[in-house]
């Protein structure tokens, strides 16, 4: 467990980052208290309180994904400070609870963060120059009909939330794309990859659909930490468009994993696969 605590007279929030030193090792940051988003905690100001009950937050991690050795250092974790409202790299975070300012936000690009739950009355076309950060929130992005679209080069980190669609749910045309910590549902298809370009990676996430989970015919998606499916995988002819990487998979995921590199085990107590370095 990591804990942090707030002593300051404004808000912050304490980004938690885990660079392994051993392959295959995943780091994974859960909430225990207090705001966690993808490795972030969230605290108030300590303005008005006594300093034994100053704000604090706490997040559990663990490792997956490779055996570990208990005589070799398994990476490190690193934890940054700063006041609420600043971003990664201390760019302003835009938050919006309305579509009309969600789509004028990801045009601008940056961090865009949800203030509440969001329903879409048209497809949101991402068309920034600039990277875009679409931080969830902890809230959802519903579209009934109409989808997150993902224009080239704009969004890199979808986190932290959900978004529901009844048809297709994200749609990236030809970027970098990491969703991490998100559960996505469609009536059709949760993710598409819509060109050669499309590399996608789905980490400690939910995608639900009766019908497609992944459809990869073109790009490629890779897989990894804890990511459970409902829904069919579209690979390409041999497979080959979509890689699984060291996790635990709701799924067999043994016709995606290089049989080289990992070995893939059911796991009979809770029906689940786990995939880990040889």
């Amino acid at each position: 467990a990591i804990t942090v605590k707030n002593h300051s007279n404004t808000d912050i929030y304490a980004t938690l980052d885990f660079t392994a030193d051993v392959d295959g090792v995943i780091g994974t940051f859960t909430e225990a208290s207090g705001t966690a988003n993808d490795g972030v905690l969230e605290l108030a100001t300590a303005v008005g309180t006594e300093v034994e009950n100053a704000p604090t937050a706490t997040a559990n991690f663990g490792i997956s994904g490779a055996a570990i050795d208990a005589d070799k250092a398994l990476g490190t974790i690193t934890v940054t400070i700063a006041k609420t409202g600043s971003a990664e790299g201390g760019v302003t975070a835009t938050v919006v609870t309305t579509y009309e300012d969600l789509q004028a936000a990801v045009n601008a690009g940056g961090t865009v963060k949800l203030g509440g739950d969001i329903t879409l009355s048209d497809n949101l076309y991402t068309t920034a120059v600039s990277p875009l950060v679409l931080d969830l929130n902890g809230y959802t992005i519903t579209g009934s009909n109409y989808a997150v679209w993902l224009n080239p080069r704009t969004c890199t980190l979808i986190r932290g939330g959900s978004i529901t669609s009844e048809y297709q749910a994200v749609i990236n045309y030809g970027g970098t794309l990491t969703i991490d910590q998100c559960t996505i549902s469609a009536g059709s298809t949760v993710l598409v990859n819509d060109k050669s370009t499309a590399v996608t990676t789905v980490k400690n996430s939910t995608l639900i659909s009766d019908n497609g989970a992944i459809s990869c015919d073109r790009g490629s998606v890779s897989l990894e930490g804890t990511v459970k499916l409902s829904g069919e995988i579209y690979a390409g002819e041999f497979n080959e468009n979509v890689t699984v990487l060291a996790g635990t998979y709701s799924f067999d995921p043994t016709s995606y994993v290089d049989a080289d590199t990992y070995t893939v085990n059911y796991n009979d107590y809770d029906g689940t696969w786990t995939v880990a370095a040889n």
